[in-house]
Order: structure tokens, then sequence, then C-alpha cells
């Protein structure tokens, strides 16, 4: 008898409790969490930049929710000596809200977002992307912090959350080199202009396959005449260590040249010579390149079918000069090692 009075109590305290607790809040389901970064410290170096856009930055997440989510307001907070907040995204995955951002105030450190759908759901979401940046200095600490302001279901009810912010850690910036590659030209380069052109340089692990591996880095830069017949450009931004680095441009075959030793502040690095020919950039020199020069000579820059891939020594002319300079090359192929 006593466990059915039991038994009765606990149906109606159950009962009770659905028909007067407000409406977004569950029985035991545990508070909503709203997650800076999902809690993750942020390291970053000085002057670090994390960008944002739908897919990438810092994210902003809430889950665990009890009942489907309507809307939001969020404050954020920080340390303008340690970051700045540079923009906001709203994220792939919440493509059925509409959100607002504020206008970031990085002297007092403060930024609020609002949102709100009609797409109601209890699954985990990630609603926004931040793009920040590191003002700091080497060894300073801060936190990006969220302020939940409004959480609340279809009901307009609130939604029980804790907020969940992000530490930060500013280590100092990794030390970088300038390279400064030189490249030989065939042909007669007599002015300026047939020097200068775009180079793509790869900084790759030692022992990869620099046809078919990604690189550690790769820029692309404009070259200018460094002395007869030879051309040289800038890469910056390369932390110092031991790469095998190749080099590549319009028509060339790429040249590669292996354990090369960079070390801050500057290394200068001999990049051979430029094999030309390659007009249609298969990585190799054969017949189908000389059937692409061959609807082009004696035509001029401007002239209807001038084809500037197969001007190689770049005087603005597709002439014998053109194939006296390709014929060197006839059945070579990328990439070629220079010592």
């Amino acid at each position: 008898m006593e466990i059915h009075k039991k038994i009765w109590l606990i149906l109606i305290t159950v009962t009770l409790m659905a028909l007067f607790l407000p409406a977004g809040v569950a029985l035991s389901a545990g508070d909503a969490t709203v997650e800076v970064n999902n809690g993750a410290t942020l390291e970053l170096d000085e002057g670090e930049v994390i960008t944002c856009d739908d897919t990438t930055g810092v994210p902003v997440a809430v889950k665990n929710l009890p009942v489907g989510l309507a809307g939001f307001q969020f404050k954020f907070t920080w340390n303008p000596a340690v970051i700045t907040v540079d923009s906001g995204n709203r994220s792939d995955s919440a493509s059925g809200w509409s959100i607002t951002f504020g206008e970031p105030d990085n002297v007092s450190g403060e930024l609020t977002v609002t949102g709100y759908t009609t797409s109601y759901s209890t699954d985990d979401i990630l609603l926004i992307y931040l793009g920040i940046t590191a003002t700091g200095s080497d060894g300073d600490t801060g936190t990006l912090g969220v302020t939940v302001v409004e959480l609340i279901d279809e009901s307009s009810a609130p939604i029980a959350n804790s907020a969940v912010n992000a530490p930060i850690t500013i280590t100092a910036a990794p030390e970088t080199a300038d390279v400064e590659v030189a490249v030989g030209l065939q042909g007669s380069r007599t002015v300026e202009a047939q020097c200068i052109m775009p180079v793509t340089v790869k900084f790759f692990t030692p022992g990869a396959d620099v046809m078919a591996d990604v690189p550690v880095y790769s820029q692309t830069v404009t070259t200018s005449k460094t002395g007869a017949n030879l051309a040289g450009a800038t890469v910056t931004g390369v932390e110092p260590g031991t790469y095998d680095v190749s080099i590549i441009s319009e028509h060339t075959l790429t040249n590669v040249k292996t354990n090369v030793t960079v070390a801050a502040p500057t290394t200068a690095v001999d990049m051979g010579t430029f094999s030309e020919g390659d007009a249609n950039g298969d990585g190799e020199v054969t017949f189908l390149d000389i059937s692409t020069l061959v609807p082009s000579y004696s035509k001029s820059e401007g002239d209807p079918g001038f084809n500037p891939l197969v001007d190689f020594d770049r005087s603005g002319n597709v002439d014998f000069l053109d194939v006296s300079v390709f014929v060197p090359n006839y059945q070579k192929q990328s990439p070629i090692t220079v010592p």
C-alpha cells in the first residue's frame, strides 16, 4: 500500500511540473551551452590574423538544446590589448537564420550579435564565425567571452543556458626569412620588359614530389631584370629550415633545387636557367608545342593569331629567335634539377 502511495505521489508531481513549468524549460534535460571556439584555447602568434567567412573563423555554437531554438542575442567581450574582433559571418550551417552583427568596438572590446529563425531545431548548431587579430605580445593572455543576453524557443520563452568562453594565449611570431631567387633566361633579353614575368616559387619538404605534393609555402611573384639574361624576385615570410625549392613561369619547364637551407633574415637561391618551350603547360617540350608555335610564326603582339605562350623570349614577336630558344629544350620534361 505504501509503495502505491509513493507511485501516485510521483505521478502527481510529474503532472504538475509539466503543467506549471514555463514553456521552453525541459525536464532533466540540462542547460544549453553557448560555446566560443568549443571552449578551446585560441593559441595565437603575435600579429596573427584569423579571417572569417561562412566556413572559417572562430566558431560560436549552441549545443545541448532541450527545445527548438528560435532566437538569440550574444554579447562578446575581449581585451583590445590582446586581440581585436574584426568581423563576423553567419556560418553555412545557419543558412536558415537571419543574423545581424553590430559594429565591433575595439576600444571597449564589445560586439553584439542577434539572430532569429522559424526553422526550429534541437540539433547542435554552429551559428557564426568571428574574425580576429592578435594585438598582444608574447606571453599575453585573455579571453574571448560571450554573455548570453537572450536565448529563446519558438514560444519566446527563455532557454536555460551557460556560456563557455575561449581562453587566449599569445606567443612570439615565428622568425621568417626573405628568399631572393635568381633565374637565368634563354635567348637575347636586351630590354627590361623581357625579364619581367610571373614566377611561382614553391617550398617542399625535402624528398617530396614537387610535381604532385602539396608545398609548405607557395608564392607567385613578379621578376625584374637583375643582369644580362638574368631575372630575380623576392619571396617573403618563409620559416627558416631546409626545403626543396621549385620555380616555374609561363611556357617554361619547372626547375627544382634540393636541400636548400633558408635562414633569416635573407637567403639567396640560384635556381639555374629556365628551359623555355612548354607552350601548352603539360610539363614537356614536344611536337605539341611546335604545333602551337607554327600558327603564330611571323606574328607580332596585336596581330590576329599572335599567341604570347610561344613568344618564348618575350620580345613581342614570334620569330626564329623563339625557335632557337625552343630547339635545345626539345624532349626535355619537368622537373629539371639544378645544382
